[in-house]
């Protein structure tokens, strides 16, 4: 070895256990990438939740870039977590409504705030039948769940029974055809006597 990785070598007591983790970090210092957790830093303080991403997913990018900018900080120490978080947030609504009702709150209640009122800023989810005999297409807004099963088993019984009615119209209809059918294909018997 030459220049300084030489010198922090010779300063190391080599026969002492702790030899290879002294030896480590001042190595790491003189060898290692020093923007890398500027940079990591700087992804963090610019990063934003992308269209279409979910509360969850934000906040898990986040902690990453936070445990990759500063990998010696705690738990308890995840004020600017919360800072990014919340000024990262794609809905201003959901911003403002964290400013109000999560401003004493750490990190993992804003988190779980901010979820509540995602579930309540998603619109709502509606279900589409659509029956195979007629055009007509059936929304069902979501309200209560028993009114929607209620709503989808009149629609499966109507559909079933118009289903029934038309086995029932097309039996003596096959019945008819395949008896003349089986005829046609018969072999034919002639008397030699």
């Amino acid at each position: 070895m030459e220049a300084p990785a030489a010198e922090v070598v010779n300063e190391i007591n080599d026969t002492d256990n702790t030899a290879y983790d002294q030896l480590w970090s001042p190595l790491s210092r003189c060898f290692g990438d020093i923007q890398e957790e500027r940079e990591n830093m700087h992804r963090f303080d610019h990063r934003k939740q992308l269209p279409g991403e979910t509360v969850a997913e934000y906040e898990q990018a986040l902690k990453t870039l936070h445990r990759q900018a500063w990998p010696q900080a705690t738990a308890a120490q995840d004020s600017v977590l919360k800072r990014r978080f919340e000024d990262g947030l794609a809905s201003q609504e959901m911003i403002n409504y964290l400013r109000l009702h999560a401003r004493k709150d750490n990190f993992p209640e804003t988190v779980k705030k901010s979820r509540q009122f995602e579930t309540l800023l998603s619109p709502k989810k509606s279900v589409k039948l659509v029956t195979p005999d007629t055009p007509a297409v059936n929304i069902l807004q979501t309200g209560s769940v028993q009114d929607i099963l209620n709503g989808i088993e009149t629609v499966v019984e109507k559909v079933l029974a118009k289903q029934n009615v038309k086995r029932q119209r097309q039996r003596p209809e096959q019945a008819h055809a395949s008896g003349t059918h089986n005829r046609q294909n018969a072999p034919l018997r002639f008397n030699a006597g």
